[in-house]
C-alpha cells in the first residue's frame, strides 16, 4: 500500500469552524457571514495513494471539499506551470551543487554523509543514478567554461546524473536535499501563505522525468508550410506593388516572376515589414542548413531547384541570398535549363547558335539566364526587331547562318557572306558572269514598326567590287541548296553538281557529279556528304575523299529534301512520300506516306524518334518512326509548306510558304505560337531559325533576318558556336 508521505503542512490546526455546528449557531447563520476558508493542500503536495488512504482524520470538511472541487479546473493551467517551473529550478540547483561538489572533490575534500535521519543544510546532496549514466570509472566534470545547456530539461537531468562521482558523494534523501536550500523556499501557487516552501515530486528511480519535447510536430510542420506559402504570396506582392506606377523592363523583371499571377497583399496583420525582414523572422537559425552546412554542400542544395525558387530564396535573408546568388548554383541551373544535348553519333550540324554561351572564367550565368527568359518572351509576343539584306539580283533559295555569319544562295549563281554583327555583305563567290553590277531596284515593302536595319546593296560600287572573290571553279547555274560547318561548305546547284568549298578560304576543294538533273538538298556529318536530285536519287559521298559511295533509289519522284540522323537518313519526295533509310546497310527501312501530294521538306527530330514533312497539302505532318503512324498536324498555312525547321531544345516547329507567311508552332502541342505574314513581298523559300533568329529567304531578292535578342543588353554573353 502507498502511503502519503508526511509533509509539514499536513497539520493542520483544529479550529472552531471545524466543530459541527450546534443548533444555536444553526439558526443565526443566516444572518452572519461564512467563517474564513480553511487552509488547503495543493496537488503538488499529494503523491499517488489508494483511494482509501484520503480518509484519515486530517479529511476536509464537506463543505471545504465542494469548494475544492469547483476551483480544480480553474487553478489546473497553474499548477502545470508551476511544476514545470519547480523542475527548472531544481534543475539549476542541483547543477550549481554537483559543480561545487565535483571542485571540492578535485580539492581533496569530499563531505561523507553523517547522520541516517537525514542530512543537514551543510552536507553534501547526491542524486540517484538514472540507468544511462556514465560507469563509475568515467568522470565527467561540468567546468565554469563547459556548462550543460538548460534549454532541455531530459538532456540536463542526463548531464547531472552523469557527472557525480559515486565513490566520493554518499546518496542522500532527495526531500531533504531540498529541503536545505533556501533558494527552492517559494510560496506555494495555493495553500497557507507561510514561510513553508511547496514541494515538488520526487524523480523517477529509472532517470529524469521525461518531456515530450518532440509532441505536435505534424502541426507545427504544416503551420511552417502554410507561412512559407503566404511568405512567397507576400514577397511576390510586395516586390511588384512596391513602386506604384513604376513599369519595370523586360531584363529588369525578376527571373520567374512570369510563371505566376500577381497577387493582392496580405492581411494587414503582416505590418508594414519588408518580406526580407518577414522571412527572416521566420527562419529558426538552428535548423538552418546554410548556417550548417559547408558553402559547398548548400550551394549543392540550391542548385537543385528552379530560377523561380532560387529568387526566392534570395529574400529569405543574407546568408540565404549569398549562397542563391553563386555563379555555381546558376551555372547549374542554366544548364539543366538550355545545355545542348546530344542524342545520336555522330552529332548533327548546329544550326545558327547554342545559346549556352562560352566557359570563362566568372562567367554571370544569372544574367544569361535572364537574358533567356526576355527572349522568350518575345517569341511569345511575336515581337522580334527586322533586319533585311539586300544584293542578291534574284530568287534567294536556300540559307544557314551562325553567331556570326549568314550564307546564302541564288539564283544568280552567287554565293553571300553576310555579317551578323554589322549586317554588311562581306564576300560574293561567283563566276565572271555572276559579278554584281550596278543596279538601281525600286525599294521593296518593309515591316516599318518592325524594322532595325534594311542594308542597301553595294552592287557596283568600289566596296562591291572588293569583295568579289571569283573561285578556280563555279557554279554556272541556280545554286539551290547549301549547308556548312567549321571546315567546309557544301552546295548544290542546278547545273547537277555539288562542290565542297573550303569555308576559310573559299576555294574549291572537289567537284561532286553523279546526278543527271539538279541538285535540290544537301546534308551531312562527320562521315558522309549526302545530295538528293530532280532524278528521283540520292547519292552518298565520303566526305574526306569525295568519293561516291552508293546512289540510293526508291523515290518515284524528285527527291526535294534530305536529312542525317545518326546511321538514319530521311528524304522527302514529290511522290508523297518520306522514306528511311539505314546508311549503314544503304537499304530501305520504312516509308512514311502522308497522302498522294507531294512533300516538299523534311526534317528529324534530334533523337530520331519523330519526323517532319510538309508539301503540297499545306500541312505539316508529325510522324512517329517507330511506328510510322502520323501523331500530329500543324496547320495553318494556305500554300504550299516549301521549307521546315525543327529547333528541338526550344520546342518550336519553323515553317514558311509559297503563302508569303512564316509560321512558328510548339513542337510538343501542335500550337500556332505567332505568325509573320507578308513581312516579305514574295514566296518564302528557305527559313531556318536558332533560339534568338529567324532567318528566311524569298522570291523577291532578299535576306530577311527576325531578332528577338535585338536590344538586349549584354546579350552576346550567350554566344557560342559550338
Amino acid at each position: 500500500m502507498v502511503q502519503r508521505r508526511r509533509s509539514t503542512l499536513s497539520f493542520r490546526p483544529k479550529t472552531a469552524h471545524l466543530a459541527p455546528p450546534s443548533a444555536a449557531d444553526s439558526s443565526s447563520s443566516s444572518a452572519t457571514t461564512s467563517s474564513p476558508r480553511p487552509p488547503k493542500r495543493t496537488q503538488s503536495q499529494v503523491f499517488d495513494q489508494p483511494d482509501h488512504a484520503h480518509h484519515h482524520h486530517h479529511a476536509p470538511h464537506a463543505k471545504h471539499k465542494a469548494s475544492l472541487s469547483m476551483n480544480t479546473t480553474t487553478s489546473s493551467h497553474s499548477r502545470r506551470q508551476s511544476t514545470i517551473q519547480g523542475l527548472e529550478i531544481a534543475l539549476e540547483q542541483v547543477k550549481q551543487m554537483v559543480k561545487s561538489a565535483s571542485h571540492r572533490s578535485r580539492d581533496g575534500a569530499v563531505t561523507m554523509a553523517g547522520s541516517s535521519s537525514g542530512p543537514s543544510r551543510r552536507q553534501e546532496v547526491a542524486v540517484p543514478t538514472p540507468a544511462y549514466a556514465p560507469s563509475p570509472d568515467v568522470d565527467v566534470v561540468a567546468d565554469d567554461d563547459d556548462q550543460p545547456s538548460s534549454s532541455s530539461l531530459s538532456n540536463g537531468l542526463a548531464n547531472v546524473s552523469s557527472s557525480i562521482s559515486h565513490s566520493s558523494i554518499m546518496p542522500k534523501r532527495w526531500a531533504s536535499a531540498r529541503r536545505s536550500l533556501k533558494k527552492f523556499r517559494r510560496p506555494a501557487v495555493s495553500g497557507p501563505a507561510n514561510d513553508r516552501w511547496n514541494p515538488v515530486p520526487p524523480p523517477s528511480l529509472v532517470g529524469p522525468p521525461y518531456i515530450n519535447f518532440t509532441a505536435g510536430n505534424a502541426a507545427r510542420e504544416s503551420a511552417n508550410q502554410l507561412n512559407a506559402a503566404n511568405m512567397n504570396i507576400f514577397s511576390r506582392s510586395y516586390s511588384k506593388l512596391s513602386s506604384p506606377g513604376a513599369q519595370p523592363s523586360e531584363t529588369d523583371s525578376v527571373i520567374g516572376d512570369d510563371q505566376c499571377q500577381l497577387v493582392a497583399p496580405l492581411p494587414p496583420k503582416m505590418g508594414t515589414s519588408s518580406p526580407a525582414a518577414v522571412l527572416n523572422r521566420s527562419i529558426d537559425t538552428s535548423t538552418d542548413f546554410v548556417a550548417l552546412f559547408p558553402r559547398e554542400i548548400a550551394e549543392q542544395v540550391f542548385s537543385f531547384l528552379d530560377a523561380a525558387s532560387l529568387t526566392t530564396c534570395e529574400r529569405v535573408s543574407r546568408s540565404w541570398s549569398v549562397h542563391a546568388s553563386s555563379r555555381h548554383v546558376w551555372r547549374t541551373v542554366f544548364s539543366r535549363r538550355y545545355g545542348q544535348r546530344i542524342h545520336v553519333d555522330p552529332p548533327p550540324l548546329q544550326m545558327g547558335g547554342v545559346g549556352a554561351g562560352s566557359v570563362r572564367p566568372n562567367q554571370d550565368w544569372k544574367k544569361m539566364y535572364r537574358i533567356r527568359k526576355t527572349i522568350e518572351r518575345r517569341w511569345t509576343s511575336s515581337h522580334p526587331a527586322a533586319v533585311y539584306f539586300n544584293g542578291h539580283t534574284d530568287s534567294v533559295y536556300c540559307c544557314q547562318f551562325d553567331e556570326d555569319k549568314i550564307i546564302t544562295g541564288s539564283r544568280d549563281r552567287t554565293i553571300r557572306v553576310w555579317d551578323l554583327k554589322t549586317y554588311k555583305c562581306l564576300k560574293v563567290i561567283g563566276g565572271p558572269d555572276s559579278k554584281p553590277q550596278p543596279n538601281t531596284p525600286q525599294p521593296l515593302e518593309v515591316k516599318r514598326a518592325y524594322t532595325q536595319h534594311n542594308q542597301p546593296s553595294v552592287n557596283g560600287t568600289p566596296e562591291g567590287q572588293a569583295i568579289f572573290h571569283q573561285p578556280k571553279f563555279y557554279h554556272e547555274a541556280s545554286i539551290l541548296c547549301l549547308q556548312f560547318d567549321d571546315e567546309i561548305v557544301v552546295t548544290g546547284s542546278s547545273d547537277s553538281s555539288c562542290i565542297v568549298w573550303d569555308i576559310k578560304t573559299w576555294e574549291p576543294k572537289w567537284q561532286l557529279r553523279a546526278h543527271d538533273a539538279g541538285v535540290l538538298d544537301v546534308c551531312f556529318d562527320s562521315r558522309y556528304i549526302v545530295s538528293c536530285s530532280k532524278d528521283n536519287h540520292i547519292c552518298i559521298w565520303d566526305r574526306n575523299t569525295g568519293e561516291l559511295i552508293k546512289k540510293l533509289h526508291g523515290h518515284r519522284g524528285p527527291v526535294n529534301a534530305v536529312q542525317m540522323r545518326g546511321d538514319l537518313l530521311v528524304s522527302a519526295s514529290g511522290d508523297g512520300a518520306a522514306m528511311l533509310w539505314n546508311l549503314k546497310t544503304r537499304a530501305l527501312v520504312k516509308e512514311l506516306r502522308s497522302g498522294d501530294r507531294g512533300l516538299a521538306a523534311v526534317e528529324f527530330s534530334d533523337d530520331a524518334k519523330y519526323v517532319l514533312a510538309g508539301g503540297n497539302d499545306q500541312t505539316v505532318y508529325k510522324f512517329d518512326v517507330a511506328t510510322g503512324e502520323v501523331v500530329r498536324k500543324f496547320v495553318g498555312h494556305t500554300g504550299l509548306v516549301r521549307s521546315l525547321f525543327l529547333d528541338t531544345p526550344n520546342s518550336r516547329v519553323l515553317s514558311g510558304s509559297y503563302d508569303q507567311s512564316i509560321r512558328v508552332y510548339d513542337y510538343t502541342t501542335g500550337e500556332e505560337i505567332s505568325v509573320y505574314d507578308n513581312w516579305t513581298t514574295s514566296w518564302i523559300l528557305s527559313a531556318k531559325s536558332d533560339y534568338r533568329r529567324i532567318v528566311a529567304t524569298s522570291q523577291d531578292g532578299r535576306a530577311l533576318l527576325l531578332d528577338f535578342g535585338y536590344g538586349i543588353p549584354e546579350v552576346e554573353l550567350l554566344a557560342c558556336n559550338r
